[in-house]
Formats: C-alpha cells, sequence, structure tokens
C-alpha cells in the first residue's frame, strides 16, 4: 500500500518525504504539523494512527475501521455517502482514550480485542 503511493507520488512529480521507522519525537512533531489526519482506509486492524493522532491532539477523521467508533466521535466517522460533513472532534477523541492509556489501558484493550474477535 505504501509503495503504491509513493509509486503514483513519483509518477506525477509530486515531492514527498518519506519517514520510515520514525521514533516518538518525530511523530510527535510530525502530528502536529497536520491540519487533519485522514484515515481512508476500507479494511483496518487498528489502526495505530488514530491512537497516534489523539493522543497528539491532531484533528482526525476515520473511517469506520478498527477501534475508530471505539474513540472518535459518529461525527468524525465518514463513508463514502458523507466524506464531506465529517467533522473532527479532538476533546471527545482524546476523553475516549483516557481508558486505554496505560496502566488501565491494557485491560480495555483486551476486553475490546476480545469483542472484536468474537463477532
Amino acid at each position: 500500500r505504501r509503495q503504491y503511493l509513493i509509486n503514483k507520488l513519483k509518477e506525477h512529480n509530486i515531492q514527498y518525504s518519506y519517514f520510515e521507522m520514525a521514533n516518538f519525537f518525530e511523530l510527535n512533531e510530525l502530528y502536529n504539523c497536520l491540519d487533519l489526519y485522514i484515515v481512508a482506509s476500507r479494511v483496518e486492524g487498528g489502526p495505530q494512527s488514530i491512537l497516534e493522532a489523539t493522543l497528539t491532539k491532531t484533528p482526525i477523521i476515520s473511517t469506520d475501521v478498527g477501534l475508530a467508533k471505539e474513540i472518535l466521535h459518529p461525527q468524525s466517522i465518514f463513508n463514502m455517502d458523507n466524506f464531506l460533513d465529517a467533522v473532527p472532534n479532538t476533546n471527545y477523541a482524546l476523553e475516549n482514550i483516557q481508558d486505554l492509556l496505560i496502566p488501565g489501558g491494557f485491560n480495555k484493550f483486551i476486553e475490546m480485542f476480545e469483542q472484536v474477535y468474537e463477532n
């Protein structure tokens, strides 16, 4: 997936920067450069970026993948019919993620993933 995007950027001579295995300090800095983070996946396990964007207070909207419904406000979740209406709600997401943070977060995480895999 990543290579597909990189190839398309090169094909259209679009400048880009790619950071492989960025550390936490770099990730924080990169997220804080964004006006909006968009998770546009059709299928996704996590995605980790929902957690990262939320913790860095980066406005985020997402398709209904992974743990999006557990953290993001319903208005922040979009599909192809309503993507123009999606509204990031940073405060709502930050409030919801508190239960998932260490040390107590592992219990909530395990429960959540058990529910997902049961269905």
